[in-house]
């Protein structure tokens, strides 16, 4: 894993739920601690310091707490820089329904603190299987600001874990991330397993077998060029 702590996701197969539902709608994710990041992709061994990528332990990301202006310094932004993107998870104490999510960002032209390009929001009711429930995307035309752009889902989702796969490739500075949704499961759907966006969560600290691979066996990786001054064949 590198810079972020190893781990595995525990698979729950029967997923409690809280003995008290509750069925007012709310952030589900308010002061949890982060339960793992996955690196999508490389990151730099450069990159790996406390300024360029904020520890996972640090409780920015869910501590209620919104940065008090549009600027890098500010410490209330959690920080990823490069290795195309992070995949972070979150525990809930109960199986939830989850209806929507939230993502906060800042954008400051001068200083490469770009915008995520997307962010996808994916569930998982155990731990095995997971959905790619919808896509965040941010815009803003100013060059400095806080932007907070959102996913409603039509519907809820029933949901032990919550991930976010956010893009950050350059300078990538996450004030908030917000999974909103109930503890009263009683009207939430199941989640359509298999999407591929949750294979990558689940080989945090394995190599995938053959039957999550589609059956493939035998991959071959072939590379061609041509001599300096040659024409190109194939």
């Amino acid at each position: 894993m590198g810079w972020y702590r190893d781990f595995e996701i525990e698979a729950v197969r029967s997923a409690p739920a809280d003995p008290h539902p509750c069925g007012d709608t709310k952030n589900l994710l308010l002061g949890l601690p982060i339960y793992g990041v996955v690196v999508n992709g490389i990151m730099e061994e450069t990159a790996m310091t406390e300024y360029f990528n904020t520890p996972q332990t640090e409780p920015m990301l869910t501590d209620g707490k919104f940065a008090a202006a549009p600027d890098y310094l500010d410490p209330g932004y959690f920080h990823f820089t490069r290795g195309v993107g992070r995949t972070v998870i979150f525990r809930l104490p109960y199986l939830s329904a989850i209806s929507g999510a939230r993502v906060h960002a800042l954008k400051q032209d001068e200083v490469a603190a770009r915008l995520p390009r997307r962010a996808d929001l994916l569930v998982s009711p155990d731990g095995i299987g997971w959905q790619n429930l919808g896509t965040i995307t941010f815009e803003s035309d100013s060059p400095k600001a806080q932007v907070s752009s959102g996913l409603e889902l039509g519907r809820e989702y029933k949901a032990l874990y919550v991930a976010f796969r956010i893009d950050t490739v350059g300078h990538v500075w996450i004030d908030e991330l917000e999974a909103f949704g109930r503890t009263d499961i009683s009207n939430a759907a199941d989640i359509t397993p298999g999407d591929t966006p949750g294979i990558e969560i689940n080989f945090v600290n394995r190599y995938p077998d053959y039957s999550e691979l589609f059956g493939v066996h035998n991959v071959l990786l072939s590379y061609h060029a041509a001599a300096r001054g040659e024409p190109e064949t194939r």
